[in-house]
């Protein structure tokens, strides 16, 4: 769980799968750009921004006793990103606010980037990659706070649409969005996290 203390320091805590917390460690000052993640080798991985150059990304790759490495990213590469999974072969695929998705080295190396067909260009907001059919899963947010998760295949077609959530709000309340995040388990099975600040759901598809 990532806590933020102002907004170039955070607060990292990890727990076991028994929900038992085992460890908590600050992390470097930085600016993160989207949520952590954990790596095949049970590292935490964070995509980060410079404090004095917003532009020069890296990932901090911790471990469990918040010691860390740095690796630098290609300037110019990533455009606002807006999530990071892990792929395979120890790269890792960031989402681009403009719904192109950036793959990497683990050493922040550009090594493709994904147009898929009849992506959205818009108000993308998650990604999660299926190791076992090679398909990527990209969320973005609609009106009325409903989610849409396109599934794409190898050769970067939609294969998918899923619709997700949504409420109805009044226009005149101030409702703030919890972007929506996804993941994919290994049977293809989707979480899905909806909703808004105090009222958010998780539902398996």
């Amino acid at each position: 769980v990532l806590t933020k203390i102002d907004k170039y320091h955070y607060k990292v805590y990890l727990f076991n799968k028994d929900g038992h917390l085992f460890h908590r460690f600050i992390l470097e000052e930085c600016l993160v750009l989207c949520s952590p993640i954990i790596t095949d080798d049970n590292k935490l991985l964070v995509l980060a921004a410079a404090r004095n150059d917003p532009k020069c990304c890296e990932f901090q790759i911790y471990n469990t006793d918040g010691t860390f490495t740095s690796k630098s990213i290609e300037e110019d590469i990533l455009e606002e990103p807006k999530d990071i999974t892990v792929a395979n072969d120890g790269h890792f695929m960031v989402l681009n606010n403009n719904g192109h998705v950036i793959v990497l080295d683990a050493n922040g190396n550009h090594l493709s980037k994904l147009d898929f067909n009849h992506a959205d260009q818009s108000l993308v907001e998650a990604t999660a990659f299926h190791s076992e059919s090679n398909h990527v899963a990209v969320s973005s947010l609609e009106s009325g706070f409903r989610v849409k998760i396109s599934i794409y295949d190898d050769r970067r077609d939609r294969v998918l649409i899923i619709h997700q959530g949504g409420k109805d709000i009044d226009e005149n309340e101030q409702k703030e969005c919890v972007p929506p995040k996804i993941a994919v388990a290994k049977n293809g099975n989707i979480a899905v996290l909806t909703g808004i600040v105090g009222e958010c759901e998780v539902t398996v598809v």
